[in-house]
């Protein structure tokens, strides 16, 4: 063998031990680039995707089962068309060869964690072009960043101008440039950090720092003041609200506890369908909700329909005891709440005298599962994913849609109805129904 051709060798050996184990699929209309030996899977050299794009969690090529995570090489070329976009939380990054910006009519971008999408790493960022961020459904204008999260990643919510407030727990210990850069529509920020570390000057926007009202915790606004990127606030001020103070936001009482948080209090007079809000406003702050307190509607016959956010960590003893009109609830925290149950003399139980099995519960649509086997929540007559509709049939279209599952997986062609599918959650048009 000559010189010329054990080079020739030679590069041929390392491209492939170079590729070996990366693989290239068109699943359900979505071209995908595959590690073997990672089992993972991205988003790449696609060319005109359309319309509402999903992109599922994981993706069974030939027998193996592949985790998505990312937007690589070409992923959204040329997809001028596409309006909705639906990331799963295994997403770990956008390249900057992804081309999202490609996705010039793009309207709205679908997540079901908050607490994953805080970690991606935006090279680039299709909020930025949407405008629109809906977490399970919801669409986020009011945005508690969980208190799992330590890093809100760089642009991770830049171009979301819909969102008007932000509240940020003190678990967070790291904020990147442009995280909330062009969210022109912000007018309060809610920090809970006790000891304010440097952020960029780049991380909120310039529109943001001038306008919006700062509030920190009490004994800290010498300490903002002073640190680097919060010190351009024009207006910072510090939570003024005392612990166990109540206040009345409607009908609905509210207790404060301490770290800018509060409870719902007791006998209140919400009635018909009530939405309990995530964050509230009192005396020169924004509070977190965290708790629906003992006997919070104890009682109250006119409640018919209740939505808990996901800031919600506690539900009291005898919460919902004697609401007998109550016959929807909607609850957005994924991991299902311990509850106080039993028939006990007192009403103690959470939902004491209240007829569960004619109740519907929705809940995230990855948590139906945990719901269902968990204790009291368990006892609801239907157990649904938020957003879906309980219905037996897909209205007739033109033209006929596609049906998919869960995972992205196309399941019927040009269908006009769910006849014959099996029980379950499904996505017609980039929106959820269940067969039920």
């Amino acid at each position: 063998m000559n010189t010329k051709q054990a080079l020739l060798s030679l590069l041929l050996l390392l491209v492939s031990l170079s590729t070996q184990g990366r693989l290239g699929f068109t699943y359900e209309g979505i071209h995908y680039s595959c590690d073997d030996k990672t089992q993972t899977a991205w988003v790449a050299e696609n060319s005109g995707l359309k319309y509402d794009i999903v992109i599922p969690s994981y993706i069974t090529i030939e027998g193996t089962t592949y985790t998505v995570n990312g937007a690589g090489y070409e992923a959204f070329a040329e997809s001028y068309h596409v309006s909705s976009l639906t990331i799963p939380p295994t997403f770990e990054s956008f390249s900057y060869y992804s081309h999202v910006y490609d996705m010039a009519e793009l309207e709205a971008v679908y997540i079901s964690d908050l607490a994953a999408w805080c970690k991606i790493d935006f090279v680039q960022q299709p909020l930025e072009i949407a405008h629109h961020l809906y977490l399970n459904g919801v669409e986020i204008k009011d945005l508690v960043i969980p208190n799992s999260v330590t890093t809100i990643s760089s642009r991770a919510f830049s171009g979301g101008s819909n969102i008007g407030s932000i509240v940020i727990p003190n678990s967070v210990t790291s904020i990147g440039e442009y995280s909330f850069g062009y969210c022109e529509g912000v007018t309060k920020i809610v920090s809970e950090i006790e000891n304010p570390f440097g952020i960029s000057e780049y991380t909120f926007d310039d529109t943001t720092y001038s306008t919006a009202e700062l509030i920190v915790p009490k004994g800290t606004k010498g300490a903002y003041m002073a640190a680097e990127g919060w010190k351009n606030f024009k207006n910072i001020t510090e939570a003024a609200g005392s612990e166990n103070d109540s206040f009345t936001v409607g009908t609905v009482i509210f207790i404060v506890g301490d770290n800018n948080i509060v409870s719902v209090g007791v006998d209140n007079n919400a009635t018909g369908a009530y939405e309990i809000p995530s964050v509230v406003w009192y005396s020169g702050a924004n509070y977190q909700v965290t708790k629906i307190g003992d006997q919070a509607f104890k009682d109250n016959t006119g409640l018919t329909q209740v939505t808990i956010p996901s800031t919600i960590i506690n539900i009291g003893s005898g919460a919902f005891a004697g609401c007998t009109g109550l016959h929807t609830i909607i609850i957005h925290v994924t991991t299902p709440i311990a509850l106080s149950a039993g028939t006990r003399a007192d009403g103690s139980g959470v939902f004491e005298g209240v007829d569960l099995s004619q109740c519907t519960l929705y809940v995230p649509a990855e948590s139906v599962d945990a719901y269902k086997s968990a204790s009291v929540w368990k006892d609801f007559g239907q157990i649904l994913p938020i957003g879906s509709t309980s219905v037996g049939l897909v209205p007739t279209v033109s033209p006929h849609q596609d049906v998919y599952d869960l995972q992205g997986r196309r399941i019927l062609s040009g269908a006009e109805s769910l006849d014959g599918l099996p029980k379950g959650m499904y996505i017609v048009n980039g929106r959820k129904v269940v067969v039920p």
